[in-house]
């Protein structure tokens, strides 16, 4: 084999390799998780990555569950999460799992905190309460 060949089978395989690369990229873009509120919640918190990282034990007292790298791609959209580590955050942020993916706490803040220390039968009250006033100040 002449040198010339050796070079096109490594520029070739390197092509082909980068080419795959990109796919594989694509793919994991694609399989991204939906919306969530993640880092909303930890700085309302007012708590850093480092900190939020350190309070995901895979069990108390055990090991990290991640990083404080893997939580700040999570947040950005870059890493999905699996169930474990959003049950974590949610215990770690005092929240449940549905407010860390259905609620921003910049746009609902006070009233969602007020709600969340309601039991069930006087949040129903307040949020019927909230929608009679809501109509009545659109009419």
């Amino acid at each position: 084999m002449g040198r010339n060949t050796a070079v096109k089978r490594f520029v070739t395989g390197g092509a082909t390799t980068a080419v795959r690369n990109r796919a594989k990229t694509a793919d994991m873009k694609k399989t991204k998780q939906g919306q969530h509120f993640i880092r909303q919640w930890r700085e309302k918190r007012g708590i850093s990555l480092r900190a939020l990282a350190g309070r995901l034990e895979a069990e108390p007292g055990g090991e990290p569950l991640i990083s404080y790298a893997q939580l700040s791609r999570i947040e950005t959209g870059d890493q999905p999460f699996s169930e474990p580590v959003l049950n974590a955050l949610a215990a770690a942020l005092d929240v449940t799992r549905t407010m860390l993916l259905e609620i921003d706490p910049q746009k609902e803040g006070h009233v969602v905190d007020l709600l969340n220390k309601m039991d069930s039968s006087t949040r129903e009250q307040a949020i019927k309460m909230l929608e009679l006033m809501a109509r009545a100040s659109a009419a």
